[in-house]
């Protein structure tokens, strides 16, 4: 026991002797492993910093003649560069300004290189310009007359809303559909009875626009401020398929009217909602002129007739070429059913009707204005006692319906 003792601890003091040799071969090693990596990286950035330097800067530490001289050279090196290599510039595609370029440059410059499909901006240039000749050979070219802008504009929109009379008429030689409709959405012939252009409006019946074109719902806005009347502009928003005639005679246009009874219009078709016809929006107005052109009457032109109701004397007188030929008494309405004052057209003639109002029968009904008063046989006391009509003895009722036509003047006075 004593030996095996004594063995070990020999051997434990030659393994503490390793470890301390060992112990201190470390306690150096790490000092100088990390000193040494710090240097490596030390020179690793110093050398990369003055690599970058010289990079930058070929012609330092140089003396300054040198630099300069150094310098001119690299310059001139690139001017040559410069010269041998200009810089290239992309070329882009030339493109017309519809305002701006004129037509024949145009055309003689670069018209292989723009589609037909943008024919119409360059026609409309022409139009512009009024250069006829210039718009006639880009039609000949292959541009289409009835192309739609992005905004669904045409030509001959754009001719009607300018005012262009010449050249919406050039534009319907050339082929332009007289029906197709610009970017207003409304029959070309709506348009121009609107705009007041009797001239457009012309053209456009001799090239068969459609004389019952109706306007369609919604009206822009625009459209419906330059209508102007009240009873029109309610037409166009909310009674809708309103005809040229329509329009011309709510506005009170004669020429209008006129073209278009000549051309063939007729006043056969009402609008969509509330039923009414060219004469009623003419009635509206008290239009007298345009009522009597509607029914088919040549003012000034055909003998006269005019009756005269005069409410204070209870008494109506027959004027034919203004002189009197026949005089009657009347009764009028009693008070609160006042027969109302004014010049009236005779619109409408019954031989037998019956007041849709009060049931009643009312013979020898003479309806004057579209409106629900009238001339009719009846009860003459002496005195106001209808409802608002003019009465008339029977045998008298009998000779003014035979005489008295459609579009006779009734004027009454208070």
């Amino acid at each position: 026991m004593r030996v095996r003792g004594v063995g070990g601890q020999k051997g434990d003091l030659r393994l503490g002797r390793r470890v301390r040799r060992w112990q201190v071969v470390w306690d150096w090693l790490i000092p100088l492993t990390v000193g040494g990596a710090f240097c490596v990286v030390l020179w690793v950035m110093l050398g990369g910093e003055i690599r970058l330097r010289e990079v930058k800067d070929p012609v330092v530490a140089v003396d300054p003649e040198v630099k300069a001289e150094a310098r001119e050279q690299e310059a001139g090196k690139d001017a040559v560069i410069e010269e041998v290599m200009p810089p290239v510039v992309e070329e882009k595609k030339w493109v017309a300004s519809p305002l701006l370029t004129p037509v024949t440059e145009v055309l003689d410059s670069n018209w292989e290189g723009l589609a037909v499909a943008a024919g119409l901006p360059q026609l409309r240039a022409a139009l512009l310009q009024e250069d006829w000749e210039g718009a006639a050979e880009w039609l000949r070219r292959g541009a289409w007359v009835d192309e739609r802008t992005a905004g669904g504009d045409t030509a001959l929109g754009w001719a009607l809303r300018d005012g262009k009379a010449g050249g919406v008429r050039w534009l319907l030689s050339q082929g332009a559909d007289p029906n197709w409709v610009p970017a207003e959405q409304q029959p070309p012939l709506v348009l121009a009875v609107l705009w007041r252009q009797p001239e457009a409006a012309r053209a456009l019946i001799e090239a068969g626009a459609d004389l019952q074109g109706r306007s369609e719902m919604p009206v822009q806005e625009e459209l419906v401020e330059w209508a102007g009347l009240k009873d029109l502009q309610h037409a166009l928003q909310r009674d809708g398929g309103l005809t040229p005639l329509m329009i011309a005679a709510s506005k009170g246009d004669a020429e209008a009217v006129e073209l278009l009874l000549a051309a063939g219009a007729r006043d056969v078709v009402p609008s969509r909602r509330e039923k009414r016809y060219a004469i009623n929006f003419a009635a509206t107005q008290r239009y007298t002129y345009i009522m009597q052109l509607l029914l088919g009457r040549r003012p000034g032109e055909e003998e006269e007739r005019r009756l005269v109701v005069d409410l204070s004397q209870q008494r109506a007188r027959l004027m034919v070429n203004g002189v009197e030929a026949l005089d009657t008494g009347v009764s009028s309405g009693r008070k609160g059913y006042d027969t109302p004052p004014g010049t009236y057209v005779i619109t409408n003639k019954y031989r037998n009707w019956t007041s849709t109002i009060y049931k009643v029968a009312m013979p020898r009904f003479m309806r004057l204005n579209c409106s629900e008063i009238g001339l009719h046989a009846g009860n003459v006391p002496g005195y106001p006692a209808s409802h608002g009509c003019v009465r008339l003895p029977s045998r008298m009722a009998d000779t003014l319906y035979e005489r008295m036509r459609l579009g006779d003047v009734v004027e009454i006075v208070p």
